[in-house]
């Protein structure tokens, strides 16, 4: 039951994400806007994830998840009555919405995930997890696409979302979910860096990508969108995407082990940011296409190695197990801090596509934060640890050494 809930809802929280920062642009046309849409939604989005920890822990994980669901039913139904007469005052008022039942599922999600998930390979488990969504990618923004052109309006759409969050409520409200401990510890996660010596590095590593993934999540779409002239072709191009990145996922996940996804993230990195450079010199539609190819890349990878570096991190505290829901809260805020200091910056200094070089110079920066990222999460014992020791341990064995396996007598 759950895992039918969780792909409704990965469903579900595909178009919205997408599709609400579409209607804004299509009726407001102003980039301004969307960033403070963006501002108020990773603003909200702690508060969230701070009383879903509590509620969760106190009574059930499943209530801050329904609760989340009646939210985001709030939030469509707000744009079904106010949509010939949006405004400022609308944009934020959804916004604020969004950022609450994204922070309520986001940590009562992961721990349920995290109680009952069976893979104990981590990077497989994010690898089949990052597979599954993207498998969901591919036809879901395509079907929403279709649905606006053909009726020339959002109505139908949102309509047909606003009946799937009936039915996830409904499904969730009669699941059994296992019930958790009856604290919430925030004084302990807040320590810095308390019982987890890497909570430093973890934080700054969170810090870091948070500064892309405000972009990526409001700003690039409406660039990608502007430069393919209709929704329609923007589906279609996401779905290319989506293929290339669903070949990519099923090879990392049928191929992907711990001691390795690391590495896997430092080298896409480091091949994002170059092909990121060319915009210093070159700025034209082939390259962008070339660039979103490997941002799709870059997020299958980051799907599946980065969190699953966050998990192995987490663990190395002592109290790890039990802090799990608070450490989702910690990244939250974390990341939701990082987010919104670009959008600040977009609305302080203002970005339009009549000025090609903020654009690029906008694409430069997504390219270059997964290299500063991995560079930061490198750092940590468990990055130096596992790689140090694979590498001397095959090493060995090529040369027909003694193992130097320390966990062999």
């Amino acid at each position: 039951m759950w895992k039918l809930i969780k792909t409704l809802s990965i469903s579900t929280d595909l178009i919205i994400k997408i599709f609400i920062a579409f209607f804004i642009w299509e009726n407001l046309q102003n980039l301004n806007i969307i960033a403070i849409f963006g501002l108020i939604y990773f603003a909200t989005l702690p508060f969230g994830s701070l009383i879903s920890g509590i509620i969760g822990e106190q009574i059930n994980p499943k209530i801050p998840f329904i609760a989340a669901f009646l939210i985001q039913i709030i939030q469509i139904s707000t744009i079904l009555r106010l949509q010939y007469n949006i405004n400022m005052e609308t944009v934020m008022l959804i916004g604020m919405l969004g950022g609450l039942g994204e922070g309520l599922k986001s940590v009562a999600g992961s721990y349920i995930d995290f109680s009952i998930r069976q893979e104990t390979d981590k990077s497989k488990f994010y690898a089949k997890k990052t597979f599954v969504t993207q498998l969901l990618n591919l036809f879901m923004p395509m079907v929403a696409a279709l649905l606006v052109t053909v009726t020339g309006e959002y109505n139908l759409l949102f309509m047909s979302i606003l009946v799937l969050l009936i039915i996830q409520s409904g499904l969730l409200a009669i699941s059994k979910i296992p019930t958790i401990r009856n604290t919430f510890d925030l004084d302990e996660i807040l320590k810095i860096p308390g019982t987890n010596k890497d909570k430093p590095i973890l934080i700054k590593g969170i810090f870091i990508e948070g500064l892309e993934d405000s972009i990526t999540r409001t700003i690039l779409p409406i660039i990608i969108l502007v430069m393919v002239g209709s929704i329609l072709n923007w589906g279609l191009i996401n779905s290319a995407l989506v293929v290339i990145s669903i070949a990519a996922s099923y090879l990392i996940s049928s191929l992907i082990k711990d001691n390795y996804s690391q590495v896997l993230y430092a080298l896409f990195s480091m091949i994002f940011a170059a092909i990121s450079m060319i915009f210093l010199v070159r700025y034209d539609f082939f390259l962008v296409l070339l660039f979103l190819i490997f941002l799709s890349l870059m997020e299958i990878v980051k799907g599946t190695s980065y969190y699953s570096t966050l998990d192995k991190i987490i663990e190395e505290d002592k109290k790890g197990y039990q802090l799990y829901p608070e450490y989702k809260f910690l990244e939250d805020l974390v990341a939701s801090l990082a987010r919104v200091l670009p959008l600040i910056a977009i609305i302080v200094f203002g970005i339009g596509f009549e000025n090609g070089i903020t654009i690029r110079l906008l694409l430069l920066y997504v390219g270059s934060i997964p290299l500063l990222t991995i560079s930061l999460l490198g750092r940590s014992r468990i990055f130096n640890i596992n790689y140090k020791e694979e590498m001397t341990i095959n090493s060995a064995r090529k040369e027909n050494l003694p193992s130097l396996d320390p966990n062999r007598s």
